[in-house]
């Protein structure tokens, strides 16, 4: 998680000098996307990987891209997975969205850094839920 803090802290910042209308928009759809997941009962896992990759790609760096995604995926671990079954829920689930619109605010105003600090914010808060049920689960 600290590295996608420090990477992805730096994607959004060019994220936001590179925004352009359909970048914002696949920013916009992947948290509607997510909302309508929690709404079915399902984990939005494949939206909110979606939502980040959508940031990366505004870099119109390929490198950037493949960083992100192959770090978001170390989630899919044996030991990730289960820790995460037991830290997932609707309340942490819609806690993520909120966070993930600060971003998308951030971005459409092009304020480098609000994004930063929001991006960070909730790649510290994500990792604080994991943590926590990392605690209850030993």
């Amino acid at each position: 998680m600290q590295a996608r803090s420090a990477l992805e802290g730096s994607i959004v910042a060019l994220a936001c000098g590179r925004a352009t209308p359909d970048g914002l928009a696949q920013v916009s759809k992947a948290i509607g996307d997510m909302r309508a997941a929690i709404a079915k009962g399902r984990s939005p896992m494949d939206e909110d990987r979606e939502f980040h990759l959508a940031i990366a790609a505004m870099t119109g760096n390929s490198v950037m891209e493949r960083l992100v995604r192959e770090l978001f995926d170390e989630r899919h671990s044996p030991i990730s997975v289960q820790l995460s079954v037991r830290s997932e829920s609707v309340r942490t689930w819609m806690d993520a969205v909120r966070e993930h619109e600060v971003i998308l605010r951030a971005l459409e105003s092009r304020d480098v850094l609000a994004a930063q600090t929001a991006m960070r914010s909730h790649l510290q808060s994500s990792l604080d839920r994991w943590l926590a049920a990392r605690k209850e689960w030993s």
